[in-house]
């Protein structure tokens, strides 16, 4: 096994975590598994709620507080690569001179990007896992077979995943 890989055994019991949770049709009787199921989709919907109400305040921080510097961002941006693209042309008639212009684009391009990353991403990585959270929950609430049938497909796709990070 190699460093960082997920052991066997943790994948082999997300698996039958996995097999218990989706034969629960098998294991209980209507009345139990309903009661199982409303009370999972009931915390199902918390969870998609909070979900929501976290994906809304990334999004008006992105957007809506702070819209000043987003502009500022696309500006510089935009220009940056207005000044990368136009480099032969400028060098080609203005000479040395003109080789500043692509050092400006580059460094138009760092200061975009610096303004971004200190404003911005940590509510896109927000927004992003909220997006999932909701995802997944709103699959449990939906799922046509019960919410338990839901909750252990996740666990076998997290298997799955488990199991392709171990691959070589």
């Amino acid at each position: 096994m190699t460093v960082g890989a997920v052991p066997d055994g943790f994948i082999l019991s997300l698996q039958i975590i996995a097999s218990g949770m989706m034969g629960a049709d098998y294991f209980f009787d209507p009345d139990q598994r309903d009661n199982i199921n409303i009370w999972i989709n009931r915390k199902a919907k918390n969870f998609q709620l909070r979900a929501e109400s976290n994906w809304k305040l990334s999004y008006q921080e992105i957007f809506v507080n702070n819209r000043i510097k987003l502009a500022i961002t696309l500006f510089l941006f935009i220009a940056s690569l207005g000044m990368m693209f136009s480099k032969e042309y400028v060098v080609e008639k203005f000479g040395l001179w003109g080789a500043a212009v692509p050092a400006a684009g580059i460094i138009f391009f760092m200061l975009s990007v610096a303004i971004f990353s200190r404003n911005v991403s940590n509510h896109i990585f927000t927004a992003m896992f909220s997006l999932i959270f909701w995802i997944m929950s709103f699959f449990v609430s939906y799922c046509k077979k019960g919410a338990i049938f839901g909750v252990g497909f996740l666990f076998l796709l997290f298997s799955f995943l488990c199991r392709y990070l171990n691959l070589p």
